[in-house]
């Protein structure tokens, strides 16, 4: 996680805490973070880097595949400390999000859809 950091302190004095590309060094921070445990952690970076790809207004295919990317971790995250309701929400979206640029047949559709189905799972 060091390194991840240390290259998301490195870029954000770069270029600025506002620019979109340090939300894939938060992404990275909030997958080891929840490999760890660290479950509210990963959730903090989840959001902050969501938050900065929402702010583009002019965003292209890659930012939104970023957006249902964070979404299904996420979502992934909340299904583990068991909020489902939260988990039902972010994949949603992702699965929204997902399927209006990558289309309705792929193996990102396919994955978000398995977490969907996990959760309900859970939930009945």
């Amino acid at each position: 996680i060091e390194c991840h950091e240390e290259s998301l302190r490195i870029s954000t004095q770069v270029l600025g805490n506002k620019n979109v590309a340090l939300a894939e060094n938060m992404h990275y921070i909030g997958n080891v973070l929840m490999q760890q445990g660290e479950h509210k952690s990963s959730l903090e970076y989840y959001d902050d880097a969501l938050a900065l790809l929402r702010d583009v207004e002019d965003r292209n295919e890659i930012m939104n595949a970023a957006i249902a990317r964070n979404l299904h971790r996420k979502g992934a995250v909340h299904e583990k400390i068991g909020e489902h309701e939260m988990a039902l929400s972010c994949l949603k979206e992702a699965l929204k999000v997902g399927k209006n640029i990558l289309g309705k047949d792929s193996v990102e559709i396919s994955n978000i859809l398995n977490s969907l189905g996990n959760v309900h799972r859970n939930l009945f």
